[in-house]
């Protein structure tokens, strides 16, 4: 039985389906705060915008010139506007690029802000929602309670979604992986020359542009991308059978969206792809719903033998590494042994944030985290972690980012699921890939 997935805002969801239907769509827009003093700003208000950026809004004058000079809070002054005003406006800067992606779609609507929102369209589809009735497209409750929901919890079910069940649209329009229900022929695989776009996507995948399918596949789509970037995705197909052991980094709702990640067995032909999961989502899964045990809470090694094999590369979709201490030992672990590792973020500013401090930070973190390999940190391992400050970071724009941008309560930097792509520790950095038990550096 399906459950309630929006309680207290349901009608006005319900009220902007009935004019989507009607002909008249109205624009589902985010309410901004005062960049200043934090008050929600009321539709319609008259409100300041810095004539720089363009990214943030103000009440009035005094918040401009309080936000200028730096909010004073308990724990002390915050960053000063005019010091993140010009890494602001280079990413609103981004905008158009992110709007060419999502323009890609014919059924895609921008908001007058140049924005999209597909909650609208797919509450008018039956698409959005919590639970069974809702397929592949099941998610996390918005506003009832969330502390009871389980991500992937459809997995431990007897019976599971066959595709029709799952994707919940015309049969033209679902990318099928039972190819004995499918209305079109399995895909041949890649060309060499593959273009990085949805349009190619579709078109290899043989499906009309109106289908709604990419709202689901830009989750197995961008770790295809992310291997792309760590020279892991070839070209053509390998001419024996290889096996890819890949370590998925801060999974949660990824969980709800399992069996479409089967994807990426036709993105990567002859290969044996093992992908463990890492993240807050795992844990409350029991045991016994996987053929053996997959990743903890958060990655830090101690899963690992220290004779086992190191993952072929390290992913993480929407990381913040910035943001959670917990990935000291993972970023640690990637530079210090040679783990290709590449993640994706919200927004630029996001992104440029773990650049500036995540990799600063990472000498001093390499004396902090608790080595999980049986062994002290060898020199040469310490002076990979600590010669990353003055390497060079590339970050893009992912082209199989959920469409977007979207905007943030907090400013107007374009945002989209994915939608910006960094390589952490790139492939063949260092010396090839080993144990964890390798042996020490001779004095």
């Amino acid at each position: 039985m399906a459950i309630a997935m929006h309680g207290p805002h349901s009608q006005h969801i319900v009220a902007l389906v009935k004019k989507l239907e009607a002909g008249s769509p109205e624009d589902d827009l985010l309410p901004l705060s005062c960049a200043g003093c934090g008050k929600m700003q009321e539709p319609g208000e008259k409100t300041l915008q810095c004539s720089a950026c363009k990214a943030v809004r103000y009440c009035n004058a005094t918040c401009a010139k309080r936000d200028w000079n730096g909010v004073v809070t308990p724990r002390g002054v915050e960053e000063p506007h005019r010091n993140t005003c010009p890494n602001l406006r280079n990413s609103m800067m981004k905008a158009p690029d992110m709007r060419a992606i999502a323009k890609q779609f014919p059924w895609v609507r921008e908001q007058k802000d140049g924005t999209f929102e597909f909650l609208i369209l797919r509450s008018s589809l039956n698409l959005a929602g919590t639970g069974r009735n809702f397929g592949r497209w099941t998610e996390r409750p918005c506003c009832n309670d969330r502390t009871q929901y389980i991500s992937g919890s459809m997995l431990l079910e007897t019976q599971h979604l066959r595709e029709r069940q799952g994707w919940l649209l015309p049969g033209a329009h679902i990318p099928w992986l039972d190819f004995s229900e499918s209305p079109q022929p399995p895909p041949r695989p890649l060309p060499a020359e593959f273009e990085h776009t949805w349009q190619n996507c579709y078109g290899w995948r043989g499906l009309p542009i109106e289908s709604l399918s990419c709202l689901l596949l830009h989750w197995p789509l961008t770790v295809f991308r992310l291997l792309h970037l760590l020279h892991l995705a070839p070209s053509k197909i390998p001419s024996q059978r290889r096996q890819l052991i890949v370590h998925y980094l801060g999974a949660e709702k990824e969980l709800d969206f399992l069996p479409i990640y089967g994807e990426l067995a036709l993105l990567l032909p002859n290969t044996d792809l093992d992908l463990v999961f890492f993240g807050p989502g795992v844990p409350p899964l029991p045991k016994e719903a996987k053929k053996k045990p997959g990743g903890g809470q958060f990655w830090d090694g101690v899963g690992l033998k220290p004779t086992s094999k190191l993952p072929d590369a390290m992913i993480a979709c929407n990381a913040g590494l910035s943001s959670y201490m917990e990935w000291k030992p993972a970023v640690v672990a990637s530079r210090a042994l040679s783990i290709p590792f590449a993640v994706t973020d919200f927004n630029e500013i996001s992104v440029r944030s773990d650049i500036s401090l995540v990799f600063k930070m990472l000498p001093m973190w390499a004396g902090m985290v608790q080595w999980p390999v049986g062994r002290a940190m060898t020199r040469s391992e310490q002076q990979r972690v600590e010669e990353t400050p003055g390497a060079h970071f590339e970050l893009g724009l992912n082209p199989f980012m959920h469409l977007g941008p979207r905007q943030e309560v907090n400013t107007r930097v374009p945002s989209s699921v994915s939608g910006f792509e960094m390589v952490v520790t790139p492939a063949g950095a260092h010396s090839s890939i080993q144990s964890f038990n390798e042996a020490p550096d001779p004095e």
